[in-house]
């Protein structure tokens, strides 16, 4: 993916935006609005999910599943007791 400068990433976002409303006259000041707003939020999303580097080492990960000590033992791997 080709990074482009945040004035080249609006002004295309505010060129799609025109686009999609059927390249309507008049409305640039609007689309130019609009797409500053849209690249703010993807910016901000986008920093949100990059890890602190000045946070401390020993904060737990948090991960999808749970540690395998608190996994419940599968139907397939419990034997009956005879």
């Amino acid at each position: 993916m080709q990074q482009h400068s945040h004035d080249e990433r609006v002004r295309l976002k505010a060129y799609e935006i025109w686009l999609q409303e059927g390249q309507p006259e008049g409305r640039d000041h609007y689309h130019w609005a609009m797409a500053r707003e849209a690249i703010g939020f993807e910016d901000a999303y986008i920093s949100t999910l990059q890890p602190d580097p000045g946070a401390a080492s020993d904060v737990p990960v948090v991960t999808s599943e749970p540690p395998a000590s608190a996994r419940k033992p599968s139907a397939a791997k419990q034997t009956k007791a005879a």
